[in-house]
């Protein structure tokens, strides 16, 4: 008769004794709750900027306020605006300059935009009454002698609506607060806020002088045939090939996107990595723990087959309820966070598409297959012997162990990056972070014990 224990129900390695056993052990309750952390961050992440991408993708002419732009340094000439006219295309001019405005209280430097009578030609301009009102009503263009301005600058100014601020020379009687215009993404990349004017008080102010940096927008609106016979009927005349841009093309809409996925990559990369260091700590804790009781169970008969079966089926259960829960709330998370913005940006209907489940989920499966198997798998292959010798806390983990989730990690920080220059400098820098941090964890370790040795106490410092 074998003297190997069988997988039977009485038996000492039943998988709900062994849930039971080994969740008394804190350390693998911390690693699923920071295995929960980290996926929700990730699908939140992943959900965000999925969102955003579908929606300005779809929007993005509306955002930007044309089908087509044409950019100069110098004024649209008059044959240019006469021939959109000939082919029934819509057209408006905005110049755009940075301009110090001030007020009794304060200077704040704005983006400025001089608009015509024909401004907007698609999309829409959202104003409020006042400061304290959130919600804009729809609207043109500011009559002469006014200005339209941000939140932001009005916060700024210390003014609201009714009161006169100072462009360049000329004063202008705020009419508006800004809530949305198309164009305008100086909330999300951090550009100089917006304020609006008419094209008749731009001389009145002075700004436009020889040498000066101003910004010459055409907008265009039409059908794409009429739009393609302008292109061509431009291209001999452009300044360069980049004159000419199609706001739904990757070129133009990809610059404001690319921001959007570098701001989340980096936050994303640091809850990652910091989540992953956390995973890596709390799976070697754990696989410490379980060094003895798995030492007991060989040297009462279970096999290492039997051993890694009942393990495996523990953390699957373990990767899967922690992959779903972290789901679960990185998807109201990002909820929360739309709803903040919807008001700002247009999101248009939210959906969460597969791939927004697909790559936490796989995400999630990874990192416990990576820096929680290998260390269990480490502890299961021990001799039995292991649990009579006295250094058992003193065991080490293989550093082929840890490859596996040094390239996930690698990979995910790749995939959210895009970029050698970005997934470089975070590797790096946190590569000598983690360097100064050991060097200085050792000379403490030292430190403390030189201290206890010299006023005669005991320190015992466990791995």
């Amino acid at each position: 008769m074998s003297n190997k224990l069988s997988p039977g129900k009485n038996n000492i390695l039943n998988i709900n004794l062994l849930i039971r056993d080994i969740w008394r052990t804190g350390q693998l309750r911390l690693f699923l709750l920071t295995l929960i952390l980290v996926v929700a961050s990730f699908a939140a992440s992943e959900r965000i900027f999925g969102q955003l991408e579908s929606s300005l993708g779809n929007q993005v002419s509306l955002l930007v306020g044309s089908d087509r732009e044409v950019l100069r340094n110098r004024a649209i000439p008059n044959d240019w605006v006469l021939q959109s006219q000939l082919l029934d295309i819509q057209s408006t001019q905005v110049i755009e300059l940075g301009s110090m405005l001030a007020s009794e209280e304060a200077f704040q430097l704005s983006s400025l935009l001089v608009v015509e009578d024909t401004y907007p030609i698609k999309g829409e301009v959202l104003i409020a009454p006042s400061l304290a009102v959130t919600r804009g009503k729809p609207a043109q263009h500011p009559q002469p002698g006014q200005i339209w301005i941000s939140p932001k600058i009005a916060q700024v100014l210390k003014v609201d609506v009714g009161q006169t601020i100072t462009v360049g020379k000329q004063p202008l009687t705020i009419s508006a607060i800004i809530v949305r215009e198309p164009g305008d993404v100086s909330g999300l990349v951090g550009l100089a806020p917006r304020a609006l004017m008419h094209l008749k008080d731009l001389d009145s102010t002075g700004l436009v002088r020889p040498g000066s940096r101003v910004s010459y927008r055409w907008l265009l609106s039409g059908s794409e045939n009429n739009l393609e016979n302008m292109h061509q009927w431009l291209e001999p005349k452009l300044d360069s090939a980049r004159s000419w841009r199609d706001p739904s093309s990757q070129e133009s809409s990809g610059r404001l996107l690319k921001r959007i996925r570098n701001f989340l990559g980096i936050s994303t990369l640091i809850a990652l990595l910091m989540g992953t260091a956390s995973l890596a700590m709390a799976g070697y804790r754990f696989s410490q723990q379980q060094r003895q009781r798995v030492a007991l169970w060989r040297c009462l008969g279970a096999s290492r087959k039997q051993l890694l079966s009942q393990y495996s089926i523990l953390l699957l259960v373990i990767a899967v309820i922690g992959t779903a829960v972290g789901i679960l709330l990185g998807l109201g998370l990002s909820s929360w966070v739309l709803n903040l913005v919807a008001d700002s940006i247009p999101l248009g209907v939210q959906q969460i598409g597969l791939k927004t489940l697909l790559s936490p989920f796989v995400t999630g499966l990874g990192l416990v297959a990576t820096f929680l198997y290998p260390v269990i798998l480490n502890t299961i292959n021990q001799s039995p012997l292991t649990v009579l010798r006295s250094d058992i806390h003193g065991a080490k983990i293989p550093l082929l162990h840890w490859l596996p989730g040094i390239f996930l990690v690698a990979g995910i920080a790749w995939y959210w990056s895009e970029n050698w220059k970005l997934w470089i400098t975070m590797v790096v820098g946190l590569s000598v972070l983690m360097a100064i941090l050991m060097i200085t964890g050792r000379l403490l370790v030292k430190l403390v014990y030189r201290i206890g040795k010299s006023r005669g106490g005991v320190y015992a410092v466990t791995a």
